[in-house]
This record gives C-alpha cells, structure tokens and sequence, in this order.
C-alpha cells in the first residue's frame, strides 16, 4: 500500500497493469498493490501518451473532462470567460471540467467568410494569423476580387479577410487618384523632314476600375503607347 496527496488544483489517474481503473480527486488516497498515479494539473489542457479512446472507457475520467474533437477543415477557438486563450486545429482535445469555464467556438475554414462575431483583432494575431489572408484596399485605391479565377466583385477601400483554405484568393488594386506619365526622348520625324526630340508630360486617372483592370491587360503601358503614336500624329 502506498499513499499520495493530490493537490487541490489537481486530479490523479490510476492505473493498474496498463489500464485506467480509477481517478481522485484532491485529498490523500491509497493506492493498492500493483497500482500507479499520475497528478495532472487541471488548469492547463489533459496531455497523454495513451490514446483517448481507452481513457474514455472509464466513466470517471468521461465526466470529469470536455473532449473536443476538431474535423480537418474546422478550428475551435478556446475562450475562458470573454477572454480568447487558444486555438485547437485538427484532432481530439481534453480540457479538465471544474477549475475553469471554458467555451469552444467551432468555425468552418471551409467557408472563406469569417463570422463578424470574432473580435478582428485576433485575426492579426497569432495562432490565428496563420490560418487568415488579410489584403489592404487603401482609401485612394479600389480593387478588383478574383475567386479562383473568376470575378466577383469589387473592393472598396477597407481591410478584407478571409479563411486560408482551397480556394485560391487574388485582388488586384489600382489608384484612382490623378495620376502622372512622363514619356521622354520622342524622336519624331515631321512632313518637311525635320527632325525632332520631344518630351512630355500627361496627366490621368483611372475612371472605371473594370475596364482599367478587367477589360485591359496592363492600362498603363496601353496608354504609353497610344499617347507616344498620339503625339507623333499631331507633331508630324
């Protein structure tokens, strides 16, 4: 016979010969012949070398613990009280009951549409920074929002984020603002054969974003070119 004290913050597992026969509660306990504990801490998440499953067949140990299982496309965010503490990936979690109130908040990363109930700010931290794509429109650009491959629509100025998954995610963004061209060393070649060098300057700005970005493949060196034969036309 052999006697343990388990701490108040604590629980003990008992096993005999390989197996979970009993659990204990804080208090000096006996152990028989044969038999062997281990104390664990009840204010952090349950670890073993054991599997789950074999634990899970002695009803004491069921009822003392919150199993969460997590499927391959979820996350489960871990909050005590209001207060964000974790974040569970894929697979089966233990949590002892009875120190701490915890809640699971389960999110399908299927989807890439993340519930406006999360605080955003978690959403630039770790862990969850890992599992989010996060693009910046700033506010003198709009964008255009690509879903594998396809248009959908168009993006104001604002922050946008997305669960990381399949689904492949691409924004393209164009300022709207005036902007400035200088087209420079223009050798240029009149009726009269006259020779001449010419540089300039053109001011423009990007009035419809879908037929800049969308409709056009690189606008910007379209309209060098199209004002270089501009200009030729007139000096000429």
């Amino acid at each position: 016979m052999k006697k343990i004290y388990v701490n108040t913050n604590q629980k003990a597992l008992v096993f005999k010969k390989g197996e979970l026969v009993r659990v204990l509660n804080a208090g000096s306990h006996w152990l028989g012949f044969g038999e062997t504990s281990v104390s664990y801490d009840m204010s952090k998440k349950f670890g073993s070398e054991l599997a789950i499953e074999v634990l899970l067949q002695n009803q004491e140990f069921a009822e003392a613990i919150n199993l969460v299982e997590v499927g391959d496309n979820e996350l489960v965010l871990v909050y005590e009280g209001k207060n964000f503490r974790n974040l569970l990936s894929a697979g089966q979690h233990i949590f002892w009951r009875g120190i701490k109130e915890y809640e699971f908040v389960r999110v399908d990363i299927s989807n890439l549409t993340i519930d406006s109930t999360i605080d955003k700010n978690l959403l630039e931290k770790q862990p969850l920074l890992h599992y989010v794509r996060s693009f910046k429109v700033e506010p003198h650009e709009q964008a255009l929002l690509y879903l594998d491959g396809k248009f959908e629509t168009i993006l104001e100025s604002g922050n946008y984020s997305w669960w990381k998954n399949s689904t492949n995610i691409q924004v393209v963004k164009t300022d709207m603002r005036q902007l400035t061209m200088d087209i420079a060393g223009q050798e240029i070649l009149t009726k009269d054969k006259a020779q001449l060098r010419i540089n300039f300057t053109l001011q423009y700005r990007v009035a419809d974003i879908l037929k800049a970005l969308r409709d056009n493949r690189e606008f910007d060196k379209q309209l060098y070119v199209v004002m270089q034969l501009a200009i030729r036309e007139y000096v000429g």
